[in-house]
């Protein structure tokens, strides 16, 4: 329901208060930004409280701020009532990311479970605009708002219960398929310690995901108007929706492709995300490649837009959803060979990583309609959307040479308990199934327990 305003705000906010693209974008980005302001003090909340209450002040809060955004006529208001709205959802997205974590321990589990909360919330995104452009278009600029704030107090109420139900215990963590709680890692984990490079390049890729969404909020509705004659608001609403209608389908399937090798996946959806700016850019009457065959409301223009929208729904399925459960793998092993434990850490990385995704995610968001609007200003439409092309084509070399060239990094690898003597050891499925000829662990350790023991092995894996 937060972003159900992009069919009709910008045209509204231009003729109430005289708003400008780039106003409009700062709008737009101060959800976002205050959300990436919140997210690692709101991590010690979830922590310190529990998950079920952070997000319940989270929801209240939010309730609060969405009806204030819709009783608000001004840009002074809009703004403050949009950062109230950022400050509301850093403990939701934490909380929710580790509630799921808490419950899916089993082997992929937790990667079906982030997919199908994708899919829930991919649904949202396109259920919101339709909803916002239609209520906007029959009730005025409060019937949205009013309708969103409803529906955050009835989510209230709902999870008021949900801390007695949880297998969530702030004191007592175990490790996926562990029954001692002597097994599970004491502390949580702090940034440095999970902020590998790895995790570092996946971030940028949820930031550049977010960024693209972020850009296109502000300016997509006139982009379209521009390419597709004067459509009305709900009909926006509705090819807005498109965008987020594919990855409501595809988000759950997509983490069973490529398995053991998900950086290629998201290097693909890049691939086609950058494929997509080059079409609207394209097509817009501001940018350079404009034909006479792409008149104002051509069939040719129905077809192109129509296109990319399904192009950015399947890029962003492939590119987004595979990114929170590869960087709680990365970063779980990392802290298990920096603290010499003989299992992933995943119970101690769960909320830092989950406040690290959601600030990257979020500052993408925010950097979008701030530096998109502009750009817009700047360079029109088509240009700066070209722009975003190179951009993306650009990331998606750099990640996918990085997963050809894996450093030896700690978290590069995934140490495995060594079960019983013999004469090979087992390596992670990244590096497919090996069996090399080098001794066990000596006499009487029945596990990788030492990081200095796991990176001699995986030497000699790489060096052969």
């Amino acid at each position: 329901m937060l972003y159900q305003m992009a069919p009709f705000f910008q045209r509204f906010a231009e003729e109430t208060t005289g708003a400008s693209t780039s106003t409009v974008g700062f709008i737009f980005a101060a959800l976002p930004s205050a959300a990436f302001v919140a997210s690692f003090p709101t991590a010690c909340l979830v922590k310190s409280c529990g998950p079920p209450l952070a997000l319940s002040v989270g929801l209240l809060l939010l309730a609060v701020s969405t009806l204030g955004f819709g009783l608000s006529r001004s840009v002074l208001g809009w703004l403050a009532w949009r950062c109230v709205q950022g400050a509301a959802t850093a403990p939701i997205y934490t909380s929710v990311n580790c509630i799921l974590a808490a419950t899916f321990r089993g082997p992929g589990e937790f990667e079906q479970a982030s997919a199908w909360q994708a899919t829930v919330v991919y649904l949202g995104y396109t259920l919101g605009p339709i909803f916002g452009g239609s209520l906007f278009q029959f009730g005025g600029f409060l019937a949205p708002f009013a309708l969103s704030a409803i529906c955050h107090l009835l989510f209230v109420l709902l999870t008021d219960g949900l801390g007695d139900t949880l297998p969530y215990d702030k004191d007592e963590v175990l490790l996926p398929g562990d029954s001692d709680s002597s097994l599970a890692s004491s502390t949580s984990a702090t940034l440095w310690e999970v902020c590998s490079p790895r995790v570092v390049l996946l971030v940028g890729a949820a930031f550049l995901v977010q960024g693209m969404y972020g850009t296109l909020d502000p300016s997509i509705a006139t982009h379209f108007r521009a390419c597709l004659g004067d459509v009305s608001s709900a009909i926006v609403g509705m090819l807005i929706s498109l965008m987020t209608f594919i990855p409501a389908l595809l988000a759950a399937p997509v983490v069973l492709l490529l398995p053991g090798a998900q950086a290629y996946l998201i290097a693909v959806g890049l691939c086609l995300m950058a494929l997509v700016a080059l079409i609207f850019g394209g097509s817009d009457p501001s940018g350079p490649m404009v034909t006479s065959d792409l008149d104002v409301g051509s069939r040719v223009q129905w077809v192109s837009q129509l296109f990319a929208l399904v192009l950015i729904g399947v890029g962003t399925a492939m590119a987004w959803t595979p990114v929170l459960p590869e960087m709680l793998k990365v970063s779980a092993v990392r802290v298990a060979e920096l603290r010499g434990e003989a299992s992933p850490a995943v119970d101690a990385v769960t909320i830092p990583i989950s406040a690290v995704f959601n600030a990257g995610a979020a500052m993408g968001e925010a950097a979008g309609p701030v530096l998109g609007g502009r750009l817009v200003e700047v360079m029109g439409f088509g240009n700066a959307l070209l722009l975003h092309a190179v951009v993306f084509s650009a990331f998606a070399f750099i990640l996918t040479m990085s997963e050809l060239m894996k450093s030896t990094h700690p978290g590069d690898f995934t140490p495995v308990k060594h079960l019983g003597r013999s004469s090979s050891t087992a390596f992670p499925s990244q590096y497919g199934s090996v069996d090399l000829p080098y001794p066990p662990p000596p006499e009487g350790i029945n596990s990788i327990t030492h990081a200095s023991y796991g990176e001699a092995l995986r030497n000699r894996c790489l060096s052969v």
